[in-house]
């Protein structure tokens, strides 16, 4: 593997597609068409979403790089294969890389503040910061960095929300309100979920790095009954959801019974026989292919 291809595997790169998809869809499919259905003009250019879209990208991308910075030791153990730091890139190469994608992903949003609102700063420095955090202390914390991360996923999803004027987020009367709060609390479930499944599945370099998660403190076992508990919440709200939206959007209540509930009891009948670490693996991989499907979703709300 080249330079380049470390770097890309070091960010992430599908994951940062990923991010990106999700706020475009959340933006052409949630809040635009609110403001269409209202006859309001939308206060975000497509030059400022393209760019408030790329510094979220960014800022995960540096998230990605410190992590591993902190993490080397546990990948070492976890995951050997898919380490770059120290084999294809200097420690000292990563710390830059970090910096400059941060800075560039600031003087992005400086610019789109100064041609419109302050607030476009908020969530990307809150982002940066907790991004830091959790790399250098929470992960290893039990619990705090799993809730973190699913806050983190969470604000990519909501934040087109948040910086269009017009789209009143506090509103849950309409229905495009209550579907951006559905994808919120769907990719912050989802998420939680999907971090304890991977802890489950780092349980090996976790323990020699001295971190406290919740398959290390309480077992596999009981982690498992968690996520159990975590499904039938995800359950619940999206029950609730295709009865409270059916009638306004019927086939995307229906893709919700079909593409997001059957998958995921199969995805729980499997992690219920999961037993070693590549058993976890192949459930985490499954819940990122869930996720994808959900967001996709959002393209149902056009038709």
């Amino acid at each position: 593997m080249n330079k380049f291809g470390a770097i890309l595997r070091l960010i992430r790169f599908p994951n940062l597609i990923f991010i990106g998809l999700t706020q475009l869809l959340t933006f052409y499919c949630i809040v635009l068409p609110y403001s269409r259905s209202l006859s309001l003009e939308n206060n975000l250019s497509p030059l400022a979403l393209a760019s408030l879209v790329l510094s979220t990208m960014l800022i995960a991308a540096a998230g990605y790089v410190i992590n591993d910075y902190f993490d080397i030791r546990i990948d070492l153990v976890n995951k050997p294969d898919k380490v770059v730091l120290d084999k294809i890139l200097s420690r000292k190469s990563a710390i830059v890389l970090h910096s400059v994608l941060n800075l560039l992903a600031l003087a992005i949003v400086l610019w789109v503040a100064y041609e419109s609102k302050l607030r476009y700063l908020s969530i990307q420095f809150l982002s940066i910061g907790l991004l830091l955090v959790y790399s250098l202390s929470f992960k290893r914390r039990l619990f705090i960095g799993n809730f973190l991360i699913a806050l983190l996923t969470s604000l990519a999803v909501v934040t087109l929300g948040v910086y269009s004027v017009q789209f009143p987020l506090t509103d849950i009367s309409h229905g495009h309100v209550k579907l951006i709060w559905l994808y919120v609390l769907f990719a912050g479930l989802i998420t939680i979920i999907r971090e304890i499944v991977k802890d489950c599945e780092d349980v090996k370099g976790d323990i020699q790095d001295g971190c406290d998660t919740l398959p290390i403190r309480y077992g596999i076992k009981a982690s498992v009954q968690l996520i159990n508990i975590l499904f039938v919440i995800l359950y619940a709200l999206v029950v609730l959801v295709i009865f409270k939206l059916f009638s306004i959007w019927p086939l995307l209540c229906i893709f919700y019974g079909i593409g997001i509930l059957l998958p995921s009891k199969w995805i729980l009948f499997k992690l219920n026989r999961a037993r070693i670490s590549s058993d976890f693996h192949k459930i985490s991989q499954y819940i990122k292919w869930l996720t994808l499907g959900g967001i996709l979703s959002m393209l149902l709300v056009l038709v």
